[in-house]
């Protein structure tokens, strides 16, 4: 039904398109447009990582934090590819 990437002026917020002459009723919250589920998972995989490779890296060092950081290195690489792949 809700098709495009635009932000309007008014900011986050873009009204559901009309459905048979209808107004719309809702408000749809736009935060991520043109990214699919990959993507986000991805860059969400990304910092979930490295949030835990500072902990870990905090508490133990950096040895014990060296696979949560590369785990969001790649992850962000995965993720920084795909973008790079669909311009």
């Amino acid at each position: 039904m809700c098709c495009g990437n635009d932000f309007n002026s008014s900011g986050f917020f873009r009204p559901i398109r009309e459905i048979r002459g209808k107004k719309p009723l809702r408000y749809k919250i736009v935060f991520l447009g043109g990214m699919n589920l990959l993507d986000v998972l991805l860059l969400s995989l990304a910092a979930v990582f490295i949030i835990i490779g500072i902990y870990e890296i905090m508490a133990f060092g950096l040895g014990q934090a060296y696979w949560a950081i590369m785990l969001s290195v790649i992850a962000f690489f995965i993720f920084s590819y795909r973008k790079r792949r669909k311009a």
